[in-house]
């Protein structure tokens, strides 16, 4: 049997300019990565984004050009509430959408798209469960187990409906309806780096092409990370914790924290078989902020030795047989 090979892409607004320039710069030479041995790809929020164009058979150019600076302040160029969190989501939905829809031609079915995909979300109403659920909406699902689970059958989802319920970052976005499943938020609240999300997904028991974990071999694509200080948090209420005029200590929390732990647990799982591309900013780039994407480019196409190497290295694992 073939090694099972998954790119993953974390969350992280319009950081997502690095992780398509960085796997845009890994296929060229001298690495030639090569993307179309890749069986499935896995995303969460501005991840799925990505994933999804690349599993409907888009381009990593094409892909890669969705992050154009003017592209990104067009995403967020519909305020709401004077921009202020505390009163409502910041951004209206409507721009995101608009451009997914004129991206993904044909807004197709996920039981009709090239590869495998897993894009993670969070139902706030499940009908079947009566709360909350963590959802991964996947194309691996074996039909023989969905008789009577209308909300677990994700065969004739559209892309752009599973692309939003990922997206939905909580005070940044409204939450995401889709019509006759329930409303969803943004998949960084439970899986920022979607890479476990993936593994579950191909190993398991109910998926039409069950992978053994010693088959899979797991590419993490992360995008930068700026751990803050946050000294003085024991006085902190929601004004501190949700700051609506500045980067969210809490919502960098949840998406950061909650990446480095899945990143503990697959390398538990698959240790050699996974690796995972991550680098330190200088500065907080928060998932709006468009005037950083030149910056963002430029760090995916360092000339920094080192940065070179790592990604040398990464290539040939991935590229092995």
């Amino acid at each position: 049997m073939s090694t099972y090979k998954i790119i993953s892409f974390d969350g992280g607004g319009v950081r997502g300019a690095f992780t398509t320039q960085v796997l845009k710069r890994l296929t060229r030479p001298p690495y030639n990565l090569n993307l179309e041995s890749t069986h499935m790809f896995a995303g969460t929020s501005t991840g799925s984004v990505i994933a999804a164009g690349l599993a409907m058979g888009l381009s990593i150019d094409t892909v890669a050009d969705f992050y154009t600076e003017q592209n990104c302040k067009y995403i967020f160029s519909e305020p709401r509430f004077f921009g202020l969190m505390v009163l409502g989501p910041k951004y209206s939905n409507r721009p995101l959408h608009q451009f997914l829809s004129g991206q993904y031609t044909g807004n197709p079915q996920f039981d009709k798209l090239k590869h495998a995909l897993v894009t993670a979300s969070f139902k706030l109403n499940s009908k079947y469960t009566g709360d909350w659920l963590t959802v991964f909406f996947h194309n691996r699902q074996d039909p023989a187990h969905l008789s009577g689970k209308p909300e677990f059958d994700y065969r004739n989802l559209r892309l752009v409906d599973a692309v939003m319920a990922s997206g939905a970052a909580p005070v940044y976005f409204p939450s995401y309806e889709i019509e006759g499943r329930g409303t969803y938020i943004d998949g960084g609240v439970v899986a920022n780096n979607p890479g476990v999300a993936a593994i579950a997904v191909a190993s398991g028991a109910h998926n039409l092409d069950k992978q053994d974990l010693g088959n899979i071999r797991l590419l993490s694509i992360a995008n930068g990370i700026k751990p803050e200080n946050v000294s003085g948090s024991p006085k902190w209420g929601v004004m501190q914790w949700l700051n609506p005029f500045k980067s969210s200590p809490l919502v960098n929390i949840l998406t950061d924290g909650v990446s480095d732990a899945d990143h503990y647990y697959c390398l538990s799982m698959l240790g050699e078989r996974y690796r995972r591309l991550q680098i330190q900013l200088k500065d907080p780039v928060v998932l709006d902020d468009y005037k950083a994407v030149p910056k963002l480019v430029d760090l995916a196409n360092s000339n920094d030795p080192a940065f070179e190497k790592k990604l040398g290295d990464i290539a040939e694992w991935f590229n092995a047989p």
